[in-house]
């Protein structure tokens, strides 16, 4: 699954005026006093105001859209984030069936550096600096038994819930076409570590955000992965033993990327503290994975997500 937060962005300090330099040479004429003295508009007052009181700042802002930490900061302040709410995933890899699971997604931040849960999905970031994440993820992945919807996929082999450990790196190109928006590249290594397929899965992701108001920002991305033989013959493969027990055709599956996916989220700012959180996403199989038995005779090659939750900022 993937990544979340919320929210604004700050006037930029530099667009605030220098002070007005002062001459020695010859007194100003009255008029000009005056208009020196005159009280600032208020929009110039607004951005002489201190960030604390214009509102939330923000750059870092990924999968569901919390704002987590001031644009370009390295402050070291704690901040971040809390979200609960639901969220529809397949059964399983290939599954046409779906299941409601919670969502459950919140980042402390201290600075650059940060500690996020994203659903299924645990990273730390270890890089203090305001466009480039990198440090270790955990993943967990549901498994299939004999309790699933499809009673045929339902008679093979269960495949065990399997824990993925690995790292992350990211790089957030910020305020690109209009102030507050961003590209982040995202990449994701992960190897089993609980011996269920004992492969591993390498992703690439692509994603944009733009704030279309200071209550409401919505957020877009691409994705691919690439899994390991071992991955592929334990959610795609039958052997001979699996297709007596399903009636399927022995079918093996070879490493290679398996899926392409596109996502739409949308964030809306309550207030300065509460918000809600909408996240829809689909993918498509490809490959081996795509001419499995498993995905073309029982199950489906579209695996789509979606769920909403309400988020809290600290």
């Amino acid at each position: 699954m993937n990544r979340l937060f919320f929210l604004f962005l700050a006037i930029s300090l530099g667009a605030m005026e220098a002070p007005a330099q002062t001459r020695t040479l010859r007194p100003r004429p009255v008029r000009e006093y005056h208009v020196a003295q005159r009280p600032a508009p208020e929009a110039q007052r607004s951005e002489r105001q201190p960030a604390a009181s214009r509102g939330p700042s923000c750059q870092d802002i990924s999968v569901t859209g919390q704002c987590i930490r001031a644009e370009g900061s390295a402050a070291k302040e704690w901040s971040g984030f809390a979200a609960v709410g639901a969220f529809a995933v397949p059964e399983f890899d290939g599954s046409e069936d779906h299941q409601v699971v919670p969502l459950l997604a919140g980042q402390a931040n201290y600075g650059n550096y940060y500690a996020a849960l994203r659903g299924l999905e645990a990273s730390a970031n270890l890089i203090d600096s305001p466009t480039v994440n990198l440090g270790p993820v955990v993943r967990f992945r549901f498994g299939r038994d004999d309790d699933i919807d499809n009673a045929t996929l339902a008679r093979l082999r269960p495949v065990d819930d399997a824990l993925e450990a690995g790292l992350f790196a990211s790089y957030r190109l910020p305020n690109v076409y209009t102030p507050g928006d961003g590209w982040e590249l995202r990449t994701t290594f992960l190897q089993d570590v609980t011996g269920s397929h004992e492969g591993f899965l390498w992703g690439l992701s692509l994603g944009y955000d733009i704030p279309i108001s200071r209550k409401l920002r919505l957020g877009s991305g691409l994705s691919t992965s690439y899994a390991s033989g071992d991955y592929m013959a334990t959610y795609f493969s039958i052997d001979a033993d699996n297709s007596a027990r399903s009636g399927l055709s022995v079918y093996e599956a070879d490493a290679g990327f398996n899926d392409i996916g596109a996502s739409l989220r949308a964030n809306y700012a309550f207030d300065e503290r509460w918000g809600i959180i909408a996240i829809m996403g689909v993918s498509r199989f490809i490959g081996d994975a795509a001419d499995s038995p498993i995905v073309t005779q029982e199950g489906s090659e579209y695996q789509i997500i979606g769920g909403a939750g309400i988020s809290y900022r600290f």
